[in-house]
């Protein structure tokens, strides 16, 4: 039976954690790209709702001979659904990713430990010294700004959706989904910026 030393062990969990983290964050950049896609469509919704059902109509009985007229005044929840779907499993990834990098960080510095290799820390101390500006910015676009116009758009596609059609069924249902995107943002904005998380490394893209 081959036994391996610690600090094999140790990089080959390093190696394993560090893969687990790249291919989330290529998961998470996907799910960034699927978020906007819906939340575009949401938008669109609210300026051209007639001419996107009429086009979703003619695509369905064309490209699949089923007619689904009746049914599209569930539309908008419907893709209420997805957006939050999406969005859920945008910030459970995000989360993931970002709670790995202070785990990276010890095993790097174990491993530098048990190596007396200073230079071993390229997810942590060597990511961020002389951190640049730009990502600074990049960091705020990601953090801050999409969240937030994401939830503007939210507000201002519900707000119409009462003034179109209120207290139906169909409005009271978009607005408890509206209600849980509202909650899950902020608590993901808090997550995000409470001061003793390490947040700007989630500009790895």
């Amino acid at each position: 039976m081959v036994t391996m030393d610690k600090t094999e062990l140790l990089y080959d969990h390093y190696k394993e954690t560090v893969r687990v983290s790249t291919d989330m964050q290529a998961k998470r950049n996907t799910l960034f790209v699927y978020v906007c896609v819906f939340e575009l469509l949401n938008f669109l919704m609210l300026l051209f709702p007639q001419v996107i059902n009429s086009a979703l109509s003619t695509f369905l009985l064309e490209a699949y001979k089923v007619s689904l007229s009746e049914l599209l005044g569930l539309l908008p929840t419907g893709i209420w659904l997805i957006t939050t779907y999406v969005l859920v499993r945008y910030f459970q990834t995000t989360i993931y990713v970002e709670r790995q990098y202070p785990y990276i960080e010890v095993i790097e510095a174990e491993i530098a430990k048990e190596t007396r290799l200073a230079c071993f820390d390229r997810e942590s101390k060597a990511y961020l010294s002389n951190y640049p500006k730009v990502l600074d910015l990049i960091h705020i676009f990601y953090t801050w700004m999409i969240p937030i116009l994401l939830q503007v758009i939210n507000t201002v596609k519900i707000t119409l959706e009462w003034k179109a059609a209120p207290s139906t069924a169909t409005t009271w249902v978009n607005t408890l989904i509206y209600a849980f995107l509202l909650v899950l943002t902020i608590l993901f904005l808090i997550f995000m910026h409470t001061p003793a998380k390490p947040v700007k490394r989630h500009n790895k893209k």
